[in-house]
C-alpha cells in the first residue's frame, strides 16, 4: 500500500455554492474534466443526505448522530448512521433506493462514556455540514477520475471530516476531507 499525503491547500479547485437541500439533485450528472468523466450519477435514486439525518432523527429522536456511511453492499445501497445520548448507543441501517430501516438497534454506554462525556466527545454539528454530494465532487476534483464507492462521516479528536472512497480501474483512493470547509486533508492511494 502507498501512502499519498497531499497538502491540505489545493490550487484551481473552486466549488459552486448550492442552495441547502438541493445539492444532490444539483450534481447528480456526471462531470467533465479534461481528461476523464467523473461519475457522481452514482446519487440519482439514494437517499439524500437530509432524508438521511430526518429518517435517523424519526427513529431516535432527541439523539446526536456520531458517523454516517452509505455504501454499496452486494446489489443494494445501504446507509449505516450511529448516533447517541447521554447513556446510550444507537445504530440503524436503510436500503438507499427504498429507504426502508434493514436492522436498527441500541446499547448502554460504558460506565467512562456515560453522563454525556462520549456525546459531547463525539457528536456531529450538522449546521452547516456538506452533503454526500459535496463531499464526492471534491473527493473526484483531488483524484481527477474513478466512481464513488462509498462515503464515510466521522469525528475524530474534534475534527469532523468525511472519507470518500474512490475506485479507478485497479487503484482505489481514500479522499479524506473536513466535512465544513471542504478542505482535503489527505489522500491515501491502494494499489
Amino acid at each position: 500500500m502507498k501512502k499519498l499525503v497531499l497538502a491540505a491547500l489545493m490550487t484551481g479547485t473552486f466549488l459552486m455554492p448550492v442552495p441547502n437541500g438541493m445539492a444532490q439533485e444539483a450534481t447528480t450528472q456526471a462531470v467533465a474534466s479534461s481528461n476523464a468523466t467523473l461519475k457522481t450519477d452514482v446519487l440519482k435514486g439514494l437517499m439524500t443526505f437530509e432524508e438521511v439525518v430526518a429518517a435517523y432523527q424519526k427513529e431516535f429522536p432527541n439523539t446526536d448522530i456520531q458517523s454516517i456511511e452509505l455504501e454499496r453492499q452486494l446489489d443494494k445501497w445501504v446507509v449505516s448512521v450511529e448516533g447517541l445520548d447521554n447513556d446510550n448507543e444507537y445504530d440503524i441501517k436503510f436500503n438507499a433506493t427504498t429507504k426502508e430501516v434493514i436492522s436498527k438497534g441500541s446499547s448502554p454506554l460504558d460506565t467512562d462514556e456515560a453522563n454525556g462525556i462520549e456525546r459531547e466527545k463525539e457528536k456531529i454539528e450538522l449546521n452547516k455540514l456538506s452533503s454526500f454530494d459535496d463531499a464526492a465532487q471534491v473527493a473526484l476534483a483531488e483524484v481527477t477520475s474513478g466512481e464513488v464507492m462509498k462515503w464515510d462521516l466521522e469525528r475524530d479528536n474534534g475534527v469532523t471530516y468525511w472519507e470518500v472512497t474512490i475506485k479507478d480501474g485497479q487503484q482505489v483512493y481514500e479522499v479524506r476531507l473536513d466535512a465544513y470547509s471542504k478542505k482535503v486533508l489527505e489522500v491515501e492511494i491502494d494499489d
